[in-house]
């Protein structure tokens, strides 16, 4: 029997120990998933009277992993939260409303996940669980006319069939649209101004770094290196402000944010992205013909700041009092 995309799921959660199964607590709509399991071929090379190998065996399995998702208002905490290395902090913005605060990490990321993936809802055999999941990179995608989207990629410590199907729920929002997103730029944050753009993509690497012994053929350990962050804003050319801050390697300010369904009469689902130490790495503005818009690119390293004690903050306003 064929089988479609649509019949599936990916479900996921906060494992109490590195690579112990916890059941999944949150379901994410997705576009993409690739939870790809590689299983090392070790041929014996001893010489036993022929020409040929005769023997192999299996050696390493690893599992790497990817998803591409819209950003559903709520759907990804949990997710953010092992990407940036925070557990995040919550207050109570108003009755029945909560804000989140998460910032990039500053030391080691113990945190692991567990996700659980089903390729057919009628078939218990097509679910997998993966353990010890960590986030190598998250990144966060804007385009005009198009959905924020979330590409993540990581890897896990182990596999196994699951012999069950879940029953996914999903958040009934609808994801944060291009209309309803804003991109300032400035000095400072008390600088910093509105301006129209066309595009902007963002990402956190935590340059993951995996061990294996003697004793196991899974990942012993996952660990995170040093964490960078970038971002690139495409925008129409409208002056040379840009370029000169590029051209003199000005500390810049930036913040995207993004607001989408009402969770009050007064308060809107959202989510800010506010960088306070970016340096621009290059600028591309060049003319490519006489018919053409003029156009800027531009890349940006953000870096850690001791004042606001990280390079990223990650600020969400919701209905959801828990990841």
């Amino acid at each position: 029997m064929v089988k479609l995309g649509y019949n599936s799921y990916i479900g996921f959660a906060s494992e109490t120990a590195f690579g112990t199964f916890a059941n999944p607590a949150v379901f994410t709509e997705y576009n993409s998933e690739g939870f790809d399991v590689k299983i090392d071929e070790v041929l014996v090379s001893a010489v036993n009277g022929t020409a040929q190998y005769k023997k192999r065996l299996q050696g390493k399995a690893s599992v790497d992993f990817s998803i591409e998702a819209p950003v559903v208002p709520g759907s990804l905490l949990k997710l953010i939260s092992n990407a940036l290395g925070d557990g995040g902090t919550v207050t109570t913005y108003t009755a029945t409303v909560y804000q989140w605060v998460f910032v990039g990490r500053t030391a080691n990321n113990s945190r692991s996940l567990s996700f659980q993936v089903n390729r057919d809802l009628t078939d218990s055999l097509s679910t997998y669980n993966y353990t010890g999941g960590k986030i190598n990179t998250m990144a966060f995608n804007m385009n005009a006319g198009d959905v924020l989207k979330a590409t993540i990629s990581g890897m896990c410590k182990s596999y196994a069939a699951a012999n069950t199907v879940s029953t996914a729920a999903y958040r009934a929002f609808n994801p944060y649209i291009f209309k309803n997103g804003t991109i300032a730029i400035g000095d400072t944050l008390a600088a910093a101004t509105s301006t129209t753009f066309e595009s902007i993509n963002i990402e956190v690497s935590n340059n993951l770094k995996d061990q294996f012994v003697v004793g196991s053929a899974y990942r012993d350990q996952i660990e995170a290196g040093m964490q960078t962050v970038k971002l690139t804003v495409n925008k129409p050319y409208a002056d040379a402000t840009l370029y000169n801050r590029y051209l003199n390697g000005t500390k810049t300010y930036i913040s995207a944010l993004f607001t989408a369904h009402s969770i009050t009469a007064v308060v809107n689902h959202s989510v800010k992205f506010e960088f306070a130490n970016c340096y621009a790495n290059n600028f591309k503005g060049n003319i490519g013909s006489a018919g053409d818009l003029v156009k800027q690119s531009m890349d940006f390293n953000s870096l850690f700041e001791d004042s606001s004690v990280t390079s990223i903050k990650v600020t969400v306003i919701t209905d959801l009092a828990t990841l």
